[in-house]
């Protein structure tokens, strides 16, 4: 058995870009274990994460809905902006221009209004895979 995983953060999304998971099953022998992490929408999966100091407008982002109809732009807004106000070590300029970049990336996230459709999509291909690899199983034998 193998256990197969991505070099991106692990993340799903190079593996589908690079290969199917069929041609990894075939090169790799028939018992493959796949893991990853889906970070799509990535605004949504690292919010409130203290060790993203690279991208800062993470750290005050805690109220992110999945899916983004369970919640809404001026909620997720005000919620980021409490977490901001109630920061004082960082200076009133530099919390302004990650408001910005919040308001920003929040108003491209309730435009795009994401759901669980990335993650069936890739499910339906995965079982797309699975039953051609089974076909080619079957005219082998």
């Amino acid at each position: 058995m193998r256990v197969f995983a991505n070099a991106d953060f692990n993340n799903v999304l190079p593996i589908e870009r690079k290969f199917s998971c069929c041609s990894v099953r075939c090169r790799l022998g028939g018992n493959v274990i796949y893991t990853f992490h889906f970070y799509e929408p990535y605004v949504f999966s690292p919010q409130g994460a203290p060790w993203m100091s690279g991208e800062p407008m993470y750290h005050y982002l805690n109220a992110v809905p999945w899916p983004s109809s369970a919640g809404s732009r001026r909620e997720t807004l005000a919620a980021a902006a409490a977490r901001i106000a109630a920061d004082h070590a960082t200076p009133d300029s530099e919390k302004r221009a990650i408001m910005t970049t919040i308001e920003r990336v929040l108003t491209q996230y309730f435009d795009a209004r994401p759901d669980r459709r990335p993650v069936e999509k890739l499910d339906q291909s995965q079982r797309s895979e699975r039953a051609a690899q089974s076909q080619i199983s079957k005219s082998s034998s």
